[in-house]
């Protein structure tokens, strides 16, 4: 049967300088930075989990012209956080890592005109999920009896899906027009996670914000924010999902490409998604193994069976 083997938290602290290319305006004064975490790639192996995985930051910045300026840079990170598996945990199939990222404490600094200074702290949830086997080959002679039981026991799935890729245009009114994007951000609210035969279907929506500037007749600018909605729909792949299993996803923008052309603006975004699925199932066991002819000494082991719970 399934059973967490390792559930751990690692605390990570993150230090990245980046440097502004020649186009972007110099920085003055730092106004906000945020922090994405994209999933990590784990490997399992050597008593250890290993993971590395990127970090995006959106850095908003005030440039020597008094006008606001976004600059969009990549880090970084790596951890291993140990993990003992038990002596009766399969150690060659059926292992699942589940690991969950999220920055904290994120600050900047600017240590020169085109460079500055980023930290955070990285903490991560990190489960691992195996195959036990309880009792092993046990024994079959002739005059040998058994009495067996069943009992639900828990049963968890992970998936990443597949980057998938929305669009919108918009169309430039009088308020808008002649607009210059000074950044944009992404966030996705899951309406569905529904559970299927070898996948979950998730609906939701990308909610776009986009911070503009526009140029006043004094010569200062005007600052306004576009809402935008991006309905979507994906099934992700999952093995061992079934119908009858709970499902729940969250997800994140990957990627938000702003392109202003003449009287549009052009959205280009990707997005991922991560499912998590549970369900119950019978798990039968040897309650008692006994002999009618012979002397038997007896053992008993008290193991704790985990069950989903909604």
């Amino acid at each position: 049967m399934q059973t967490p083997v390792s559930d751990k938290q690692v605390v990570t602290e993150i230090t990245e300088e980046f440097s502004l290319p020649d186009y972007q305006p110099e920085m003055k004064r730092l106004l906000r930075v945020r922090a994405t975490v994209m999933p990590p790639d784990h490997y399992i192996g050597a008593g250890n989990v290993e993971c590395t995985g990127g970090i995006d930051y959106s850095i908003l910045y005030a440039g020597n012209d008094g006008s606001l300026y976004c600059t969009d840079q990549s880090g970084s990170y790596r951890f291993v956080s140990p993990v003992e598996l038990p002596a009766d945990v399969e150690l060659s199939e059926g292992l699942l890592c589940d690991v969950d990222g999220l920055a904290e404490q994120v600050t900047g600094r600017v240590i020169a005109p085109r460079r500055l200074s980023v930290k955070c702290r990285l903490r991560s949830n990190v489960r691992v999920y195996g195959q036990r086997v309880i009792g092993g080959d046990l024994p079959r002679e002739e005059d040998s009896e058994r009495l067996c039981g069943e009992r639900e026991a828990a049963a968890v799935f992970f998936a990443v899906g597949d980057e998938l890729e929305l669009a919108d245009e918009i169309l430039c009114d009088e308020e808008t027009r002649e607009l210059r994007v000074i950044a944009g951000e992404g966030q996705i609210f899951l309406t569905e996670a529904a559970a299927g035969s070898g996948c979950v279907s998730c609906r939701g929506e990308l909610v776009l914000k986009l911070l503009g500037a526009k140029e006043r007749g004094d010569g200062k600018e005007e600052h306004l924010t576009l809402v935008r909605r991006l309905p979507f729909q994906q099934s992700v792949a999952v093995d061992g999902v079934e119908v009858n299993c709970e499902a729940c996803a969250a997800g994140i923008c990957r990627s938000l490409r702003i392109t202003v052309e003449e009287g549009r603006i052009l959205c280009e975004a990707a997005i991922s998604l991560r499912v998590k699925a549970m369900r119950n199932q019978r798990v039968t066991f040897v309650r008692d193994l006994y002999s009618t002819r012979r002397s038997c000494e007896t053992a008993y082991s008290l193991v704790s069976i985990p069950r989903a719970i909604r």
